[in-house]
């Protein structure tokens, strides 16, 4: 049967052929492209970044312990190792002062959040752990935690980093940010202070995103088993 077939049934065959594989390689071609050179639309949405921009900093600062003030610079760093052009964009900036006036120079800059940026997703981390502190202690009224502390100064400010840790159900010993907020004053009396002051924040976002229907007062209320502080 196959035999038999005459030379022009073949030939549109062959050409189908040719046009889907031509298809698939600009299938494929364009795939690569997206990832070589990703579209400015995923780092910025609108106004703002986008969500995919954000986790990426949160997980810089949470899993990787890279400085705020540094993880812009990891965009760069590997976007050049993977071979990856980073989408830019022109702005003016300020540049100096001539005869008391401000001038303004126009710089090629990437879509990638700055220093502030970044800031201001750390910001949001903030809140989102004393949401999960808010949570947890809802769901476990009963467990036991220890509370831990430190204070730390930094361009003459201190602040105190907080937090609860206690063991699950299989005995894994689990620790969760509390708070980080300036501290002030170095007395037990300033860190008992700023302890109630973060368990009013912890039960003010739970009401406020509907976790609660009001101010919890276990959560005001609430007082460690243990402490430890530095």
């Amino acid at each position: 049967m196959r035999a038999n077939r005459r030379f022009y049934d073949i030939e549109p065959i062959a050409e189908e052929n040719a046009l889907l594989r031509e298809q698939l390689a600009e299938a494929r071609a364009a795939k690569y492209k997206g990832i070589a050179e990703p579209d400015a639309s995923y780092f910025r949405n609108g106004g703002g970044y986008t969500l995919e921009h954000d986790l990426a900093i949160a997980e810089c600062v949470t899993k990787a312990r890279v400085s705020r003030n540094q993880v812009s610079r990891l965009f760069s760093i590997f976007g050049r190792f993977y071979r990856i052009k980073l989408p830019t964009h022109v702005q003016r900036v300020p540049h100096k002062k001539v005869a008391g006036k401000m001038t303004y120079v126009e710089r090629t800059l990437l879509y990638v959040g700055g220093k502030t940026h970044v800031k201001e997703v750390c910001a949001v981390l903030n809140q989102a752990h004393k949401l999960q502190v808010g949570v947890q202690l809802l769901e476990s009224p009963n467990d036991s935690y220890c509370y831990i502390s430190d204070g730390a100064e930094s361009l003459q400010t201190d602040y105190l980093a907080q937090l609860l840790s206690h063991r699950d159900a299989s005995g894994k010993l689990q620790t969760i940010a509390l708070d980080l907020s300036t501290l002030h004053g170095k007395s037990s009396e300033a860190q008992c202070a700023a302890f109630r002051e973060s368990m009013r924040a912890v039960a003010e976002i739970c009401r406020d995103l509907k976790v609660t229907t009001a101010v919890e007062p276990m959560l005001l209320n609430f007082t460690p088993s243990s402490s430890m502080n530095d």
